[in-house]
């Protein structure tokens, strides 16, 4: 009897293995391992809350729940850990994004936001948002609005990705009354924000009115993944995204508002009589998602402590009829403020602007309720058109010779240019100890600012790049120098094209196809889409008439502004972008006046065969209303198209 129990156990045991169970029925299906049937009672699965499903411990994969909050059956896919994003909703009693998309989930209802909500003031179009966080579980359209207080606040569009999305939704409307006030997803899921509605600032004088739009961008970048870098496709976004997959040397640059803060000139106009202007303070909240967690940060993370920062000006009284900027300082309050540091390839943004993360709403005019925004807004840089390519110069040399990146500053004029020349040292991050993209000529003689020496009209084939030793001398990367002219307008080569006036059709220029000027000569650098546009995507060539208003405004030119200095020289370093003195490549190959004179191009033909530039000495600061020759080399300094 024994020995047929011992015989019977292996047979016992290999049926439990393939055992099927049924609870409810006799006869599971051959398919399922196990079968629940009844007619009368369902299946319930384990209900948690949200917090409670976050607060599980490593759990399994295909583990099942009910999300009580969300009000779906979720699944989580993860490998280890407890990752939200993993828990894939499987089935939702009640999701609805008014278009195909669905989400599980809104993750975070305050992951940003932007403006200031002004009682009685209508709402300047994109001046005000609100960002959140959705888990998308399907693909598709969306309708999102969130109402109350006259304001509406919505986004429409599609999700192509699942996982984590952010939504910047935007207001609209005029503001009815005071106080702060709870606004309300139209989506199921939902979720809830507050705004606060304050008194519109106080109107300005009449005969005066304010430039809207002006901001100040804080270069703060984190990267190790950039190449290649393609132009954005995408609004800016924190957090990182790989390039090539390929790991290259860290960009690490932290950006910082001191309590002393940083300055900025909001153009303004004067018109009939002079003006008395008061003084102006606003304080608003920049959100912990844009703060890093320390100093030290080494990431593109958020998550510290919200930070107050304020923008103001001081009165000013007598201000003249005419054009001119008033000098306004946004500082932070309390402590020194360290926003987030953005991935190069995502925090840019389609528009180059990078993140904003404070928007101070300003007076334009004596109308009550006209206002305006000032932006704080941070950024990686603004990459060289050729970041990252591969250039092949004469004599067979190959290399990434424009790894170079810039910052956008706001200029008097109000326009938005790079803050140094194309190819300066400080934008080079192949020069370890000198890159500092941030930083500007600290002297006319800095010449760290110098830069490349472009022929007009020529791409950034290397013919324009130069090696600084000191203040005074600068040796082109290629010495090489031809008698005979391009008949290509991209000649791929870095041969210096003499500028003689031989032949005759030639006129100056390094480019010969034909009698000059001609259409194609003339259009490779007008617009941002020229075919020769040497400036980063978004920027060119500035035009001979904006010069003649920066130079104005900036007080560069000695005819148009109070002096504070009779040597141009120093009128030009003290200005927004920070002018040094890099000289004049000649035709023979040479570089001269380093130093002691700036030429810098701008896109505007003048005499026929010559192109105008952006000049300034010891004794002046002018924009040329005569031509110099286009085979010349000269500094390229670009602005926002």
């Amino acid at each position: 009897m024994k020995r047929l129990t011992l015989q019977l156990i292996p047979l016992l045991l290999a049926y439990i293995l393939q055992a099927q169970v049924g609870i409810g029925t006799t006869t599971p299906h051959s398919s399922a391992i196990l079968e629940i049937s009844s007619t009368s009672k369902g299946f319930l699965l384990p209900r948690l809350t949200q917090a409670q499903r976050d607060a599980l411990v490593d759990p399994a994969q295909g583990l099942l729940i009910y999300n009580t909050d969300s009000k779906s059956i979720e699944i989580y896919t993860g490998i280890t850990g407890n990752i939200g994003s993993h828990w894939k909703l499987t089935i939702s009693a009640d999701t609805s994004t008014n278009g195909t998309a669905m989400i599980s989930n809104i993750t975070d209802c305050n992951t940003a936001s932007t403006g200031i909500l002004g009682s009685g003031a209508s709402i300047t179009a994109n001046s005000v948002t609100q960002t959140i966080t959705v888990e998308v579980t399907k693909e598709g359209t969306y309708s999102i609005e969130a109402e109350a207080n006259g304001v509406t606040f919505a986004k429409s569009g599609v999700f192509s990705a699942l996982g984590s999305q952010t939504i910047e939704l935007i207001a609209s409307g005029t503001p009815t009354a005071l106080g702060t006030h709870s606004f309300t997803i139209n989506t199921s899921p939902s979720c809830s924000f507050n705004r606060t509605t304050v008194s519109p600032p106080p109107t300005l004088p009449a005969n005066i009115e304010l430039s809207d739009g002006v901001n100040l961008a804080i270069l703060s970048i984190y990267d190790d993944d950039y190449f290649p870098y393609n132009t954005p496709t995408s609004a800016s976004a924190t957090g990182s995204e790989a390039a090539g997959g390929s790991t290259e040397t860290l960009i690490d640059i932290g950006g910082e508002l001191t309590t002393t803060g940083k300055t900025l000139k909001i153009p303004y106009t004067v018109t009939n009589s002079p003006v008395n202007l008061l003084a102006f303070s606003q304080t608003v909240t920049v959100a912990s998602a844009h703060i890093r967690p320390s100093q030290t940060e080494a990431s593109t993370d958020g998550g510290g402590i919200a930070h107050q920062v304020t923008l103001s000006w001081e009165a000013r009284n007598n201000i003249p009829v005419g054009k001119g900027f008033i000098e306004a300082t946004i500082k932070a309050e309390t402590s020194n403020m360290y926003p987030i540091k953005l991935d190069l390839n995502k925090g840019l943004g389609t528009d180059n602007n990078g993140l904003t993360i404070a928007t101070f709403n300003i007076p334009l005019d004596s109308t009550l309720g006209n206002t305006g925004n000032v932006t704080l807004r941070i950024t990686p840089g603004i990459p060289d058109r050729k970041f990252g390519e591969t250039t092949t110069l004469t004599g067979g040399s190959t290399g990434r010779y424009h790894d170079f990146i810039y910052l956008p500053v706001t200029a008097a004029d109000g326009n938005i240019w790079l803050n140094n020349n194309l190819g300066a040292n400080y934008a080079n991050m192949n020069i370890p100890g000198i890159f500092a993209p941030a930083q500007q000529a600290s002297t006319y003689s800095d010449y760290h600012a110098y830069g490349s020496m472009f022929q007009w009209g020529r791409y950034s084939d290397g013919h324009e790049l130069i090696n600084w030793t000191n203040s005074t001398t600068g040796t082109p990367v290629t010495t090489t120098i031809s008698n005979d002219h391009s008949q290509t307008t991209t000649p791929n080569n870095s041969t210096f094209y003499r500028s003689d006036i031989m032949p005759s059709s030639q006129n100056g220029n390094w480019l010969d196809f034909g009698s000059s000027p001609n259409p194609t000569e003339d259009g490779l650098w007008q617009d941002e889409s020229g075919d020769n546009n040497p400036c980063p995507p978004g920027f060119r060539v500035p035009t001979r008439t904006e010069y003649l208003d920066l130079f104005n405004l900036e007080g560069i030119s000695s005819s148009a502004y109070p002096l504070t200095h009779s040597d141009g020289r120093e009128r030009g370093v003290e200005s927004t972008l920070a002018f040094s003195c890099s000289g004049l490549r000649l035709a023979l190959g040479n570089v001269s006046y380093s130093g002691n004179s700036l030429n810098s191009w701008n896109s505007t033909i003048m005499s026929g065969w010559g192109a105008s530039v952006a000049y300034i000495s010891n004794n002046s600061g002018i924009v040329l209303n005569s031509g110099i020759a286009r085979g010349l080399g000269c500094a390229v300094r670009c602005i926002k198209d």
